[in-house]
């Protein structure tokens, strides 16, 4: 059925360039942009987030700045809030665009989350879970990887919660990765940009962002979360950056070797991030390539050569034309 709303998504890597995306979407036709990146839900994340000026933007911006309090944001309740951001703004005449690179709320556009609990049968003991306290996350997500591949490959290894989760079901003799949730898109026809670079253009993008972070006052945005819930909230978060910051301000040494090694450390995790998102989302568009139910599109965009591509498959989207790109 051919849907008369439309949603577009702007999705890549960190550091690619996708909030400079909208505003080439906005020379076509009004738009509304949604939150589509975790650390960006939260208020005191600014700068580590790479949070745009959005109060100061002409574009209307929503579930920017969203949590005032430390708080978990499903991916359940991502959807709902969404879906209702969605709403209101095609009643407006203006086209939802999601901007982010949080994959785990992309892919629950299109895949909504099951009940896991519902899933699991009896305790087959096929992993170990006993000593989990005394692992670190990195053992743990490549302890998922030895059981199942495909699941630890569309999680971050920093992300514990879910890791841990899905060890749980590993342990029940269950692989996490075949709880593959049933279709169910938004309602809506939905064109999705996959934006991405050569890969040593898009590490030397990143390395120079996270200095720029550094220069603009990372590390005194941490200072003033020490003490609060928002510290508790972050060492289990372990987003990238802020969680690093926080060890580095609790050691005594703080010269500029160790401040030196801690933009290093930055770095080298913001790129494996990139690359694990670049991962997430080959494994994400085999899934919708499967799917035939609605007219949606997407398309991978090299932003080094194929910026005139974009307004291309923009315009006919917008327009309504069949696009050989639908899946």
């Amino acid at each position: 059925m051919k849907h008369t709303k439309k949603l577009i998504i702007i999705y890549g890597p960190t550091g690619v360039g996708k909030t400079d995306m909208s505003l080439a979407i906005d020379k076509l036709t009004p738009i509304e942009i949604i939150n589509g990146d975790v650390g960006q839900l939260y208020e005191p994340l600014a700068i580590g987030t790479a949070k745009p000026d959005w109060k100061n933007d002409p574009i209307p911006h929503h579930l920017f700045d969203y949590c005032t309090t430390p708080q978990d944001i499903t991916v359940v309740m991502y959807r709902t809030l969404l879906l209702e951001k969605a709403e209101d703004i095609w009643a407006r005449g203006a086209t939802p665009v999601i901007v982010g690179g949080s994959g785990f709320y992309l892919k629950s556009l299109f895949y909504p989350p099951k009940n896991e609990v519902e899933l699991v049968p009896e305790d087959r003991g096929v992993c170990d879970l006993s000593d989990t306290e005394n692992k670190s996350t990195e053992d743990l997500w490549n302890l998922l990887y030895e059981h199942d591949p495909e699941r630890a490959q569309a999680l971050i290894v920093q992300d514990r919660y879910r890791i841990l989760r899905a060890l749980d079901l590993v342990k029940k003799g269950i692989k996490p990765s075949t709880l593959t949730p049933e279709y169910e898109p938004f309602p809506a026809e939905i064109l999705v940009f996959f934006l991405n670079r050569p890969r040593e253009e898009l590490y030397q993008r990143i390395d120079q962002r996270v200095e720029i972070m550094m220069q603009q006052g990372l590390i005194q945005e941490v200072k003033k979360l020490l003490g609060t819930d928002w510290e508790t909230f972050l060492l289990r978060k372990k987003l990238i950056g802020y969680n690093d910051i926080l060890e580095y301000l609790r050691q005594e040494d703080q010269s500029v070797d160790q401040y030196q090694i801690l933009i290093e450390k930055i770095q080298k995790k913001t790129r494996n991030y990139a690359k694990r998102q670049i991962t997430f989302w080959r494994m994400l568009k085999k899934l919708l390539d499967k799917n035939f139910m609605q007219p949606s599109s997407a398309q991978e965009i090299d932003l080094a050569q194929e910026e005139g591509t974009l307004t291309k498959v923009l315009e006919n989207f917008l327009k309504g034309d069949d696009n050989e790109e639908f899946f």
